[in-house]
């Protein structure tokens, strides 16, 4: 008996790409067409038979301009430079380890590449060598960064910096690599007690908090004697297995949803989260942004300010860091005197690659303190009027709203059904609950085909504006609501204690997103 394995079937036409456009999210297996033009870049995961593009793994369609490639739905670690990871020793060889990644090849970390201990910094010596086996032997888990990636795949690592080393004790968790997101830190001291690594090779390390003479060592301080408290385990052992549930359940790991996650499972024993039901309980909360929405309330506007600041830089760098591009949508209304100062203090963000748009704008000029780009302009330096996307024409909302999608397209965001996936969303919210120019019962909260759409009849003054409609809001990366003052804390309640959907603020529900709060004590009065 004989199993042969093909892809679709000729008599499908609809699995070819053959337009200047990949379908989103199109999935395909080995031996797939992934297109008959001509006019297509070979990419990974692809290969050419005659004039058509195959696929040789199975996996999603990805097109980056005319270059195609396949990113297989489950495969070994494909490194990148920069990436942190969490290996194992597998063999000490001349002046090098070689060092299990879970990549397709053994990496390598040269004896050059290495802190000895005590950090010193210094040439290595032949008696450097010869201890090659008493800094690092067969079995020892180390975090490193990768340096360099070869033709063949091989990563080159290094630990030249203290944080990096040998790894004491704790609990190491495999997980899919796809699943750990790459962000600016992969080192979390959590509140909760422990320390996690989030290795991008799907490794991941928790232990307790390090201390200062193991920081100090360059991670050669290895105590396998020192007894760790019962409670630092239990905290150790509960994220271990709130790791085990988002993998499970396909969550991007990082620090949020790891938090997440513990926070949602403190209401169970440890041991309770191996059982599938509580399992997929905790992972629908992690997964529900408004069954666990992040609330932070703060006493001084200057205190709600700097929590503000350090939220919006750290979504700018990472999306810098991870897509060399960022988009960040602003509304009106009382925000641009907050956050205008906050942005203007950003001096190592790179605001050459941050695109600015008003998530809401009304038809006047940028002159008129009606205009949201306009507020902004007037407040932020001249350097900045690059970054933000212009609107127009005034004259025409139709044509306006139509110009503005184009924007956003040419900005070239991730698509997700059909879907822009915006960096960073600053939204604010009317005592109606209204939020961009989307007010209650108004027909546009049914739009679900227009990026941006156009209404000319506001129940607030100015009549005429465009607007993003909410299921732009709801594929957003990061939502933020920034509310102030006693008087809107009846709405505040009504949106996330009550969730009165009759309030658009409600609706606004990230499918796949984050969604924070930032309140001073008068808006959260009544919570």
């Amino acid at each position: 008996m004989s199993v042969i394995i093909t892809g679709p079937l000729q008599s499908f036409p609809s699995q070819l790409i053959d337009s200047e456009k990949v379908a989103d999210e199109k999935l395909v297996v080995p031996g797939a067409k992934v297109s008959s033009a001509l006019n297509f870049m070979r990419g990974h995961g692809t290969y050419l038979s005659g004039e058509e593009l195959i696929a040789s793994v199975a996996g999603a369609v990805e097109q980056v301009n005319k270059l195609l490639t396949v990113k297989p739905i489950k495969s070994r670690y494909n490194g990148e430079i920069g990436d942190v990871v969490v290996g194992r020793i597998t063999e000490v060889q001349q002046k090098r380890w070689k060092v299990e990644t879970y990549a397709r090849l053994d990496s390598t970390l040269m004896l050059s590449s290495v802190n000895l201990p005590g950090g010193e910094l210094r040439r290595k010596s032949v008696e450097d060598e010869l201890m090659m086996r008493e800094y690092l032997k067969e079995g020892d888990l180390i975090s490193a960064e990768v340096q360099k990636v070869h033709n063949d795949g091989q990563l080159s690592l290094h630990t030249r910096n203290l944080k990096y080393g040998k790894l004491s004790q704790g609990t190491l968790v495999k997980v899919s690599p796809y699943l750990v997101k790459r962000r600016k830190s992969h080192f979390h001291t959590l509140p909760c007690g422990a320390s996690i690594i989030l290795g991008c090779n799907g490794n991941i390390w928790i232990s307790p908090v390090a201390s200062e003479e193991q920081t100090a060592t360059g991670g050669y301080a290895q105590n396998l004697d020192e007894v760790i408290p019962m409670e630092t385990r239990a905290v150790i052992a509960r994220l271990a297995n709130c790791v085990n549930v988002l993998a499970k359940h396909h969550i991007p790991l990082y620090d949020t949803t790891v938090m997440l996650a513990h926070e949602a499972s403190s209401n169970y024993e440890v041991k309770d989260l191996l059982k599938p039901a509580v399992a997929t309980e905790v992972a629908a909360e992690v997964a529900d942004p408004m069954v666990n929405p992040v609330v932070i309330v703060e006493e001084s506007l200057e205190s709600l300010q700097h929590q503000l600041s350090d939220y919006i830089k750290e979504i700018i760098e990472d999306a810098l860091h991870e897509r060399k591009c960022a988009t960040v949508g602003l509304s009106g209304g009382s925000m641009p005197k907050m956050v205008a100062p906050l942005l203007a203090n950003m001096h190592t963000v790179k605001w050459g690659q941050v695109r600015l748009f008003a998530a809401d704008e009304r038809m006047e000029p940028l002159t008129d303190p009606e205009s949201n780009t306009g507020a902004y302009l007037a407040l932020l330096p001249a350097s900045f009027k690059q970054s933000f996307l212009e609107v127009g024409p005034i004259s025409d909302t139709a044509k306006c709203a139509i110009n503005y999608a184009e924007l956003l397209r040419n900005c070239e965001p991730t698509i997700k059904d059909g879907w822009p996936i915006l960096d960073l969303l600053l939204l604010g919210i009317g005592p109606d609950g209204h939020t961009c120019s989307l007010f209650p019962g108004h027909p546009l909260l049914k739009s679900d085909t227009d990026w941006v759409a156009a209404i000319n009849d506001s129940p607030k003054p100015p009549p005429r504006r465009i607007t993003l409609t909410l299921p732009v809001l709801n594929h957003a990366r990061h939502v933020a609501f920034i509310c102030t003052g006693e008087g809107k804390a009846d709405t505040v309640k009504a949106i996330i204690n009550d969730r009165d959907t009759r309030l658009p603020a409600t609706l606004v529900q990230p499918t796949s997103g984050t969604l924070h709060w930032f309140l001073d004590k008068g808006a959260a009065s009544k919570l």
